[in-house]
């Protein structure tokens, strides 16, 4: 059966997207990062000054400032834990795969997350909302026996509509204007 597909759209692999919209990879549009974990038996690593999420503390918030636990610069440089800047969309691989949260303030991770660094001037928050959306690709390509793990190859394989820059910025816009007023109604 043929779609009839509207003016001003077309057909691609993911569906009937605008016609000025692209079909991109994540990995096209973000760096993905994993995160890591210092010694816990060493001491100088733990308690220092460097945000440092897991899994627990992400979804729950939009955004993040500050983590419950801190490590050292010490414990960043020995272990494959990395600095992500403010904007940074932590993403969770593993223990709740797909949680999301924007950070504020620069961080690092555990391994459990394949953060997204935006890329090209992609917009954070667009990243945000986008991936909102993938939590079923994202559980497609999860693997694991003990339990599910999405790899970064294959978060950066996930295929996204893609609109033009100045669009990502409007369209994360008026979706957290939507979410603000949706707060402001449940508090009544």
């Amino acid at each position: 059966m043929n779609q009839i597909i509207p003016k001003g759209y077309k057909q691609t692999e993911i569906g009937v997207i605008p016609e000025d919209w692209d079909v991109k990879r994540i990995g096209d549009i973000a760096d993905v990062v994993g995160g890591g974990t210092p010694n816990t038996t060493i001491l100088r690593y733990w308690n220092g000054s460097i945000n440092w999420f897991t899994p627990t503390e992400i979804g729950i918030n939009k955004y993040v400032h500050q983590s419950k636990r801190k490590i050292t610069n010490d414990g960043l440089r020995n272990s494959s834990a990395k600095i992500l800047d403010e904007g940074t969309v932590l993403l969770t691989s593993r223990a709740g795969i797909g949680d999301l949260s924007i950070l504020k303030e620069k961080a690092a991770t555990n391994q459990g997350f394949q953060s997204l660094v935006p890329k090209n001037q992609t917009n954070s928050e667009f990243i945000y909302y986008l991936m909102l959306t993938k939590k079923a690709d994202l559980l497609d390509k999860a693997s694991g026996s003990t339990f599910l793990e999405i790899s970064p190859n294959n978060v950066r394989a996930i295929l996204v509509q893609y609109p033009q820059n100045d669009e990502q910025a409007i369209i994360a816009t008026a979706l957290s204007d939507a979410d603000i007023l949706i707060e402001n109604l449940e508090k009544l």
